[in-house]
């Protein structure tokens, strides 16, 4: 289970929109952390490649001690590689919301 608390608030995602089967593909990420203490700990994918869903996590952690409580943007990339041709969802969670991203992916 995710600690939604970990999670950064979300401003955009983008990426391809068709790409080929088994062929890694980059995802980019915009969002804030809640305070400038606050920092990239570790990355969670689930894939459901039944459903065709690939649910990705980008959890941080505080820094700890005092913090002005300014939000802190930061923007990165996702290396994701789907097995199977068809039109999948990328779900990124987010503090209070998702964000989703479609792609066609064609058999090569």
């Amino acid at each position: 289970m995710i600690d939604m608390t970990k999670l950064p608030f979300l401003s955009s995602i983008s990426g391809p929109d068709t790409i080929a089967a088994g062929q890694p593909f980059e995802l980019q990420l915009q969002g804030q952390w809640p305070t400038p203490s606050w920092s990239h700990s570790e990355t969670v994918m689930k894939m459901n490649e039944e459903a065709k869903e690939v649910e990705i996590s980008y959890l941080g952690k505080s820094g700890g001690g005092l913090a002005m409580q300014v939000i802190q943007p930061f923007s990165t990339k996702f290396e994701v590689k789907l097995p199977s041709s068809g039109s999948w969802k990328i779900i990124i969670l987010g503090r209070g919301q998702q964000l989703e991203h479609h792609i066609e992916v064609t058999n090569q």
